[in-house]
């Protein structure tokens, strides 16, 4: 009985690694979409803003 929960336990403990590998790799995606989407608008911004310019 003692091995067979020993092997369950280890077997949870890899699942939750493997769950935490996940949950990083997802908010490094999250953030590279937002990053994204926040660049694409500052550019928006950039390129359409105020149409006098400071050259002059």
């Amino acid at each position: 009985m003692a091995l067979q929960f020993g092997q369950v336990d280890r077997r949870l403990e890899r699942i939750e690694s493997l769950i935490e590998g996940l949950e990083k790799r997802l908010w490094m995606t999250v953030y590279g979409v937002v990053a994204v989407i926040l660049t694409q608008a500052v550019q928006s911004i950039l390129q359409f803003g105020p149409k006098g310019g400071l050259g002059g």
